[in-house]
């Protein structure tokens, strides 16, 4: 017995059971067992039924592999696929329907056709209200609508689809939509669209003539054209043939050129010819020409200009370069045209005529070659000043050299001609001889030889009685404003001490006193400079160079001046040899190191370092201080060794100076003939250097 079989299960259960039993044969059967029950619930009987389903079961299977068949093959379809109820509700989609809208499948099933989620706009950008939607109006008017184009707005940017929407006659449903991703061709068509209108702005406003030929005649032409050949708007130009507007003798070259084009032997030519306006006058056009081939045919496109301006322009350059060649050529003065490098180009026949070539032997030599060693120079300068651009044009006297050796005298004038980029191109130079004049000029220089010699002679008298009066001043001036100031300041310490000598302690008279010591020393030490510039100034100052060693003179006075570095720990180092001989005098070069060490120690920070150097160059030797202290302001620098402008700066200690030291240095180095100068930068230190001639005119005395 069967304990799952329908009748057993009824027995059991009292109730209706049914199951589908699967036959060896192959047969599918429905069987099913009803319970007959008395008035008190007993079982009296079963009704069974028995029923072949064989045909049915299959039906079902094959629907079912149809529909799963159907199902996948909506799935991987690239069209956007929405299903929706009655009422607009979507109830399904396919997976392209996430791609194209960019929203999930469940963010889909969540929206109604005509819900407020959609932004939809029309293809001119303007809001499409739901009414217009293509599922709407399908599910409204019970019809199939086609090729409905909308823009959807999702967060990737605007997407642009084209929609179908058909009722579907199944209870529960409402209209199925498809749909498909037309962005690339709509963003296409815009952009053909654009250009269009571009080639069409550019085609209409050009004023430039541009018509479109085919088969020789006029197809298109822009309103350039018309004005261009002086016809009206309501003439009739397109049909007519192209060669009615060039003149004659030009046609043949422009339908060779043409054929060259449709023939593709070239891709595009331009030629210039004569056109003819609409009242019959002729006038130069340019014509370019290209070609184009659309739908299978070939086109010529033909840009025209006006160039009459231009070819007058043309004429009268070629005539004025006539005029130029002819005055060039017979100018009474030389005249040439040289490179940026010298040679000369191109030489008219008076240059020719005074320096005895002809002008193919000048034309093969640049001007250095004949020019006057002793005049090369500048003229060079002047020429590289033209080509940077710093002078336009220079006018000099110079020499050059003959064919036949002898000197020429020449008054040069020199211009630079440039592209039109301001690139030199070359030099238009104009050459007079006058040599004749520069003889006359010798023989009155020579007559006036003695006489300036007289004039200057006196001239130097003046000024020599002019620096002595100066210099008179001078010193009255520096005695009167430079003493006084020191002299008041011990008058006042004395009258202040002996008035109160009584009542000052001892420490504080000690005090006093040293204060009128510091200002004594300091006045004699300006008196000693000032009587020391002064012997200088006169003349009474004595030279007497010798040799001697100055690296020992350079140490003598780091020595003397050691308490003054050691109070500040201040290193001064001596890197000149040791047997280093010089010509020089010794007390003046002992004076100016002397000067110029203590104000290196003067104006060195506490810990700073002093270098003291020499070299040998070739016509001299040159001695230099070098600290790295707090420099000098360049306002001062300038006016350090003028008398006239003297300035006496506090130390980095407060030590004072009488501002006189660096002129008396100038004075001395001078009188042997050489140099001084410094170099500074505030807060980086200073250099001073002085130069000692290698040869003095004097007798050595003795060599130390």
């Amino acid at each position: 017995t069967c304990t799952d079989c329908p009748s057993q299960i009824a027995r059991r259960t009292k109730q209706i059971a049914q199951s589908i039993v699967y036959k060896p044969d192959g047969s599918v059967w429905d069987e099913r067992s009803e319970p007959i029950l008395d008035s008190e619930n007993n079982i009296v009987g079963f009704l069974e039924i028995t029923q072949n389903i064989s045909s049915k079961v299959q039906r079902d299977n094959a629907l079912r592999q149809v529909e799963h068949k159907l199902s996948t093959v909506v799935k991987l379809l690239d069209v956007g696929i929405s299903i929706t109820d009655q009422v607009g509700n979507i109830i399904d989609c396919n997976n392209a329907s996430e791609a194209i809208l960019g929203i999930t499948k469940e963010e889909h099933l969540a929206r109604n056709y005509a819900g407020k989620q959609w932004d939809i706009i029309r293809p001119d950008y303007s809001p499409m209200p739901p009414e217009e939607f293509a599922s709407v109006r399908a599910l409204t008017d019970k019809c199939t609508v086609r090729d409905v184009v909308m823009g959807v707005r999702k967060p990737s940017g605007l997407c642009w689809i084209s929609v179908n929407a058909s009722p579907l006659d199944i209870p529960g449903y409402g209209v199925v939509i498809t749909y498909i991703d037309i962005t690339a061709s709509v963003t296409a068509r815009a952009a053909l669209q654009e250009s269009e209108m571009k080639f069409r702005s550019v085609f209409e406003h050009s004023i430039d003539s541009i018509v479109v030929l085919h088969a020789g005649r006029c197809l298109f032409v822009n309103p350039a054209f018309y004005s261009l050949f002086n016809y009206d708007e309501n003439d009739t130009i397109i049909g007519q043939a192209i060669l009615s507007f060039i003149a004659r003798p030009e046609r043949i070259k422009f339908v060779a050129l043409s054929r060259k084009i449709e023939n593709k032997e070239i891709a595009e030519s331009r030629m210039y010819c004569l056109g003819i306006k609409k009242d019959g006058s002729e006038f130069h056009i340019s014509l370019s020409i290209s070609s184009y081939d659309l739908n299978g045919k070939n086109y010529i496109l033909a840009i025209l200009r006006d160039v009459s301006e231009s070819k007058r322009a043309e004429i009268a350059l070629r005539e004025s370069r006539e005029q130029f060649a002819s005055a060039f050529e017979y100018a009474a003065i030389g005249k040439a045209l040289v490179s940026t490098q010298g040679q000369f180009m191109k030489v008219n026949k008076a240059l020719c005529a005074f320096l005895g070539y002809t002008a193919d032997e000048l034309m093969a030599l640049t001007f250095q070659e004949i020019t006057h060693p002793d005049d090369l120079n500048l003229d060079l300068r002047y020429l590289g000043e033209m080509l940077d651009g710093t002078r336009d044009c220079y006018q000099m006297e110079k020499r050059y050299f003959a064919k036949n050796g002898k000197l020429v005298w020449v008054l040069l004038s020199v211009s630079l001609v440039k592209t039109d980029t301001e690139e030199p191109l070359h030099f238009i130079s104009q050459i007079q001889d006058i040599t004749h004049r520069k003889r006359a000029e010798q023989s009155l220089l020579e007559s006036e030889a003695n006489f300036k010699d007289l004039a200057e002679t006196v001239r130097r008298q003046n000024l020599e009685l002019q620096k002595l009066n100066s210099d008179k001043d001078l010193f009255i001036s520096i005695i009167a404003h430079d003493l006084k100031s020191p002299f008041s300041s011990i008058l006042g310490f004395t009258k202040l001490l002996l008035k109160n000598f009584v009542n000052y302690s001892p420490e504080k008279i000690v005090k006093q006193l040293q204060l009128i010591e510091s200002s004594a020393k300091n006045t004699y030490n300006l008196l000693e400079e000032i009587l020391h510039w002064a012997r200088a100034q006169s003349g009474k100052l004595p030279f007497e160079p010798i040799f001697f060693n100055l690296h020992q003179n350079i140490q003598e006075n780091i020595e003397n001046l050691s308490l003054f570095a050691r109070g500040k720990q201040i290193t001064i180092s001596n890197t000149v040899p040791q047997a280093y001989i010089v010509c020089a005098d010794a007390n003046m070069i002992n004076t100016v190191l002397r000067n110029l060490l203590s104000n290196a120690i003067k104006f060195t920070n506490p810990k700073g370092q002093i270098q003291i150097s020499a070299q040998r160059t070739e016509g001299n030797t040159r001695v230099s201080i070098t600290d790295n202290g707090i420099g000098i302001d360049p306002l001062k620098l300038a006016q350090l060794f003028v008398v006239s402008h003297k300035t006496s700066t506090q130390g980095t200690a407060q030590e004072s100076g009488t501002g006189l030291g660096l002129p008396i240095c100038k004075e001395l180095i001078e009188i042997h003939g050489g140099e001084i100068w410094a170099k500074s930068k505030p807060n980086e230190g200073s250099k001073f250097t002085f130069t000692l001639p290698k040869t003095l005119k004097f007798t050595p005395q003795k060599l130390d």
